[in-house]
């Protein structure tokens, strides 16, 4: 046997603890340690204490209760330049009314726009063009459920508002 290997409790003085789960069945430890003040000078070392821990981090996702978080954004997708300065005048205005507004700045087609903001987890995403800036009437689709509006500025901001 190695004559460095620590394993289990045995070094341990004083503090120790140990967390545990009743949901995980017979080997239900998530995170055990504590403090160690003789196990450096039993080792050849320093006489300094220290404390260690050891984490499962598998049996600790197993337990968590993770919940992705609730898609919130805006993502503006445009195409061309006019319609980039015009997304980004109605990204001030949706920000100004404490909405977040995702904006990316590299030139996409529309399909990437689209790519862009699902990865991003955009709850909505404000679609921007040529026959929008003419119609002064912009799309708005959600995400979630594929469901699109269309309407203007003010139309828009207050649907976003009461969502």
């Amino acid at each position: 046997m190695e004559r460095r290997l620590v394993r289990g409790l045995d070094y341990y003085t004083k503090t120790t603890f140990e967390v545990i789960s009743a949901g995980l069945g017979a080997q239900n430890s998530l995170v055990g340690g504590g403090r160690y003040d003789d196990m450096m000078k039993d080792f050849g070392g320093p006489d300094i204490c220290g404390t260690g821990f050891a984490m499962g981090m598998e049996r600790v996702l197993a337990v968590a209760d993770l919940v992705p978080p609730k898609r919130r954004a805006l993502y503006l997708a445009y195409l061309g330049d006019e319609a980039k300065k015009a997304g980004l005048e109605l990204a001030r205005l949706f920000r100004g009314s404490g909405i977040e507004c995702l904006v990316e700045f590299k030139d996409r087609g529309m399909k990437a726009h689209f790519a862009r903001a699902n990865k991003l987890r955009a709850a909505w995403v404000l679609i921007v063009g040529e026959d929008e800036m003419k119609k002064g009437r912009f799309g708005l689709k959600e995400m979630a459920t594929g469901r699109q509006v269309d309407g203007t500025r003010e139309e828009l901001l207050a649907l976003l508002r009461d969502n």
